[in-house]
């Protein structure tokens, strides 16, 4: 038995659960590239953030809260252990120069942990 081919007619699985996350959103939204923003973007950080800072985002998701952080302070890195909101927060940002994003999570040691997550995406365990 060799590798199942990718003319049957099915979508690629990574493919899949990052349409259902997109689903999620209004698509004009995300056409438009107007995604929604966390009340702590618009009212916390411009308060507490300098023009100079260095910020460690842990958890970035999709990047909305990453996109405000980089326009309020020096330098933004950005991590997020799922695969699929990853891809979303390196599309919504990877025209911002001043964000690097990294696709792993963070923690006091190295292990394994269960990221718990919607029901498209179920058992999935993240090194880190």
């Amino acid at each position: 038995m060799g590798k199942t081919s990718r003319s049957n007619g099915r979508t690629p699985r990574p493919l899949r659960r990052l349409l259902n996350l997109l689903r999620r959103f209004s698509s004009l939204s995300v056409i438009l590239g107007e995604l929604p923003v966390e009340p702590a973007a618009r009212t916390v950080f411009p308060v507490v953030i300098e023009p100079n800072d260095v910020i460690i985002e842990v958890g970035a998701r999709m990047g909305d809260g990453t996109r405000v952080l980089a326009n309020l302070g020096r330098q933004v890195y950005a991590f997020e252990p799922s695969r699929e909101s990853f891809l979303l927060l390196k599309a919504f940002t990877n025209k911002i120069g001043n964000v690097e994003a990294y696709n792993v999570a963070v923690g006091s040691h190295r292990g394994t942990a269960m990221l718990p997550w919607w029901s498209t995406v179920r058992d999935m365990s993240w090194k880190f």
